[in-house]
């Protein structure tokens, strides 16, 4: 269910139809809960988990950078993209 509600919000976000992906957004982030129901699995622990991860993360690269004497904001995209798969990996 989430491969299809995921579709639906690409081909919303394709259109350029932003009421409908918000619509297709709730409908991707209520099946994703629904398998954390299935799992025994508190979603909204899970999302604080996942938030945390989030903003470690984006400290190390703050710190690399930072290091380089630069900030997130001389950075573009794809640097940053690069970064991040750093990271993760670390």
């Amino acid at each position: 269910k989430i491969d299809e509600e995921t579709q639906e919000l690409r081909d919303a976000l394709q259109r350029g139809d932003q009421q409908h992906a918000v619509e297709e957004l709730g409908d991707v982030i209520f099946s994703c809960v629904n398998v954390a129901r299935h799992l025994n699995a508190d979603s909204e622990q899970l999302l604080r988990q996942a938030t945390q991860k989030f903003e470690s993360r984006f400290r190390k690269i703050e710190t690399m950078l930072d290091n380089q004497g630069r900030s997130v904001d001389d950075a573009d995209l794809e640097e940053l993209d690069q970064l991040w798969d750093l990271v993760k990996q670390q």
